[in-house]
């Protein structure tokens, strides 16, 4: 792929640069695959950084995400189900709550269910374990 056909994308202050191949924008507008693989990229990245992120500064720090929080969360559970698949950790667990005991929301637990990783509920000691013990394997494994 040429330099050219690449978009270099500024997020928020801390000066995270993401190349987005310019075949994966429409009409100057992100597609939802663009804009899942940046948000991928995004949250492997702070995953790295062991640092995790809430919703709203995703969204600050996603340019074409907007305030739309239903396509974020259906993002990231499409980024769980891809990490499910590929045998990844959920790099989807680096997203919490700004109010939630530095968890993610009901839906992050409902779908690790669903996708046979994880049992218990919401807010109880399996959960904090479960979510602490993704956050760690995301923050060692080589996230794509």
């Amino acid at each position: 792929m040429r330099e050219a056909d690449l978009m270099i994308e500024q997020f928020g202050s801390d000066d995270t640069s993401i190349a987005v191949p310019e075949t994966e924008r429409s009409g100057g507008r992100d597609t939802s695959d663009g804009l899942k693989l940046r948000l991928r990229r995004m949250l492997a990245e702070q995953a790295r950084k062991g640092i995790p992120l809430t919703y709203e500064r995703i969204a600050s720090k996603l340019p074409g995400l907007g305030r739309d929080s239903k396509l974020l969360w259906r993002m990231l559970e499409e980024l769980m189900e891809e990490d499910a698949h590929a045998g990844r950790p959920f790099v989807s667990a680096v997203a919490i709550r700004s109010s939630g005991n530095g968890l993610p929301g009901p839906w992050f637990f409902l779908k690790a269910e669903m996708l046979g990783r994880f049992e218990g509920r919401h807010g109880d000691i399996e959960a904090f374990a479960f979510h602490a013990a993704e956050l760690h394997h995301c923050s060692t494994y080589d996230l794509p």
